[in-house]
């Protein structure tokens, strides 16, 4: 097994490692060159970029495996051991080592707590390797049924962006820590559930049926309690009342730039932060709608639906050291679904 964990690793090893390079390179151009004063743009090239060089590194390590499962060229079929099982788990060690390095490269990106990078970093290595065990069960249908490797590579990587896509658009990836142990281990039983599965419909026969069945068995019923626990975040959700006349108030209208974000407005003491802070800047328009958010409306002494939907937060106006401050709420899902203490961005009047 040694062996063959090893030769699976050296496959392509220069190509990835040069992805990989040319990732870090072009993150780190984004941050300097590209969009260095755009927050929002920035991130989203990142990820991008990040994104589309996982999905290169991911595309090789399959076609490698199917080459060795399904096509003409089963080199691994010399090497000791070599049962199906086995060149999936290999193959899928390899992976999940780029998984790691990738999502390491994207958590880099974000300034947040070690803690908090700590535990999204783990959920992303997972939902990660959960991308390549789709890819790879749907490469691997396709070509079994077509027999053409190209056909489906592009099947594979149409049909499981979709998923991811789909998964997004629901909340699939918010992190709330009351579900986070359900979440992660439903995750990775399903990976192992699908690698399982993959092993299966190439003729791998398990001794040892019970075993997958208790997997199944505990994946049901991870999956009723990982459900129950949205479904009762979601009805305990906080709801605000949105329907507040305007009211104008000169103070808060012109362009305001972030320079911090804070737990309390108490006692703030003025500082420019160098974190990446999702919100760059503010502009509240005399009609009452916010530039830049254009899901947001400001009425005298608070913003609706900053960020989430059906929530009203309260703004706070201050002179300090000459220099006019705001201090607008920050309702997240922390907030609305968590019931956690809003925090405070801070941003500097600069028109």
């Amino acid at each position: 097994m040694k062996n063959l964990i090893k030769y699976e690793f050296k496959r392509d090893f220069y190509k990835i490692i040069c992805v990989i390079i040319g990732v870090i390179v072009c993150t780190y151009l984004a941050r300097t060159l590209i969009y260095p004063n755009q927050q929002n743009k920035m991130i989203l090239f990142q990820e991008i970029v990040i994104i589309v060089g996982f999905l290169f590194v991911i595309d090789k390590k399959i076609v490698h495996l199917a080459k060795n499962v399904i096509f003409e060229n089963k080199e691994h079929m010399m090497l000791i051991p070599k049962s199906i099982l086995q060149i999936l788990i290999a193959n899928a060690l390899v992976v999940y080592m780029y998984c790691i390095i990738f999502v390491s490269i994207l958590m880099s990106i974000f300034d947040i707590s070690i803690s908090t990078k700590t535990l999204r970093g783990f959920v992303f290595i997972n939902i990660a390797f959960l991308v390549y065990v789709l890819f790879t069960s749907l490469y691997i249908i396709s070509g079994q049924i077509i027999k053409k490797p190209l056909f489906a590579t592009i099947s594979g990587l149409l049909v499981t962006a979709s998923i991811i896509i789909l998964l997004i658009l629901n909340g699939a990836l918010e992190i709330f820590t009351t579900r986070i142990v359900i979440s992660t281990l439903l995750i990775i039983l399903l990976e192992i559930l699908g690698i399982i599965g993959i092993a299966v419909s190439l003729g791998y026969k398990f001794s040892k049926k019970k075993s997958v069945s208790t997997i199944v068995v505990v994946l049901i019923i991870l999956s009723i309690l990982n459900l129950g626990i949205i479904i009762h975040n979601y009805s305990y959700r906080i709801i605000e009342n949105i329907d507040i006349p305007f009211t104008n108030d000169e103070r808060v209208i012109g362009k305001w730039k972030t320079v911090d974000f804070v737990e309390d407005y108490q006692g703030y003491t003025p500082k420019d932060t160098k974190r990446k802070l999702y919100i760059d800047s503010l502009t509240f328009n005399e009609d009452g709608s916010i530039q830049e958010r254009k899901e947001s409306n400001w009425t005298k002494g608070f913003v609706t639906e900053f960020p989430l939907e059906q929530t009203k937060s309260q703004y706070i106006i201050q002179e300090i050291n000459g220099n006019t401050y705001l201090f607008v709420q920050w309702k997240s899902g922390d907030y609305k679904y968590r019931h956690y203490k809003p925090y405070y961005y801070v941003l500097k009047k600069v028109d």
